[in-house]
């Protein structure tokens, strides 16, 4: 059984599944490889990423089991490796979250470049309760995401956050009836898939970029990924069917 089933449900979407039901999706070195190696050999056809759990939950965390098994420096190389290839992947990465997302499953989510949760979904980072702290980006990208303040509630206290909470503060981009994530997060991906995949992956990295930068240093990354897509094919044939009148080729 593969850790991590690849799909295509529609055109231009890849949906990467987590695999690992019988343990909740709980995130082990082979499951984070498998992530990895699943983005990395995304076909050229693809447009957009969804990510996705088996069994009714995103992801219970890391596995627990392997602490006993495998060192501390393994473990953050494997880490290292999966975040490293989602930030150069140029497909944005839509998570989809049912049940929840705990400890590493929800800083896997985080680092994810849009999160569509199911609206009784759990999102937390329990981590100080186990005498150990989020070690996959959630103390930087949490607090990026929501300020120190919460992000400091959230894990020195390791309160949960609701989706309405996490929504409000921007952790999530949309939230989705019970039960009806994935359908939301596809229904976005296919309008991303359906957009000029220059502009898309230009976008993509701008955002991503950008916010590790000042504002002068994101307007000049902005400057610079704007100017080839200026004189392209697809924006004078998009930009003359706009005005020529035909706004169904910038609506479908």
């Amino acid at each position: 059984m593969a850790l991590v089933e690849r799909t295509r449900p529609g055109p231009g979407i890849l949906l990467l599944t987590l695999n690992r039901p019988e343990k909740r999706n709980a995130i082990s070195m082979p499951l984070r490889d498998a992530l990895a190696e699943a983005i990395i050999a995304r076909q050229a056809a693809d447009r957009v990423i969804v990510l996705s759990g088996a069994g009714g939950v995103f992801s219970a965390g890391a596995d627990l089991a392997e602490s006993a098994t495998s060192h501390v420096d393994q473990r953050l190389a494997s880490v290292d490796r999966l975040a490293g290839v989602m930030a150069e992947t140029d497909l944005p990465v839509v998570a989809a979250i049912e049940g929840g997302a705990w400890g590493a499953g929800f800083e896997l989510a985080l680092a994810c470049d849009i999160i569509v949760a199911a609206s009784d979904a759990v999102l937390a980072l329990p981590e100080v309760r186990y005498g150990f702290i989020p070690g996959s980006g959630g103390t930087q990208r949490l607090a990026r995401a929501t300020g120190r303040h919460r992000a400091a509630l959230a894990i020195l206290a390791a309160e949960p956050m609701t989706v309405g909470e996490a929504l409000t503060l921007g952790v999530v981009s949309r939230r989705a009836d019970t039960g009806q994530a994935l359908d939301t997060a596809l229904s976005i991906a296919a309008r991303i898939a359906a957009h000029p995949a220059a502009a898309v992956t230009a976008a993509c990295r701008a955002i991503r970029e950008g916010v590790e930068m000042t504002l002068a240093e994101g307007l000049a990354l902005e400057r610079r990924l704007v100017r080839p897509l200026a004189g392209s094919d697809e924006l004078r044939a998009r930009a003359g069917a706009f005005v020529a009148g035909d706004r169904a080729a910038q609506n479908t």
